[in-house]
């Protein structure tokens, strides 16, 4: 029996904003499709409308602003420090 790798800083970080973020628990398809629909500068009452429609997902204005506000699209979430 082998023992399971740890996971890098990175990797739990990750895990962790997945566990309390609704957007980051979506799934990849649904998230980029969002992805594309905010470069296409959809606007968020749309994509929550989609959202609803298509998938019975209902989020909030404000969990969307938290997901994207708090970058986590990008490294974990966490912001650089300068």
């Amino acid at each position: 029996m082998s023992a399971r790798k740890p996971r890098t800083i990175d990797e739990f970080a990750k895990a962790k904003q997945r566990a309390l973020c609704p957007v980051c628990r979506l799934r990849p398809t649904i998230l980029a499709q969002i992805t594309v629909a905010r470069k296409q500068r959809y606007t968020m009452p749309v994509i929550l409308a989609w959202l609803k429609s298509e998938f019975g997902i209902t989020l909030t204005t404000e969990q969307m602003r938290h997901h994207y506000g708090a970058m986590h699209e990008g490294k974990a979430g966490l912001r650089e420090q300068t």
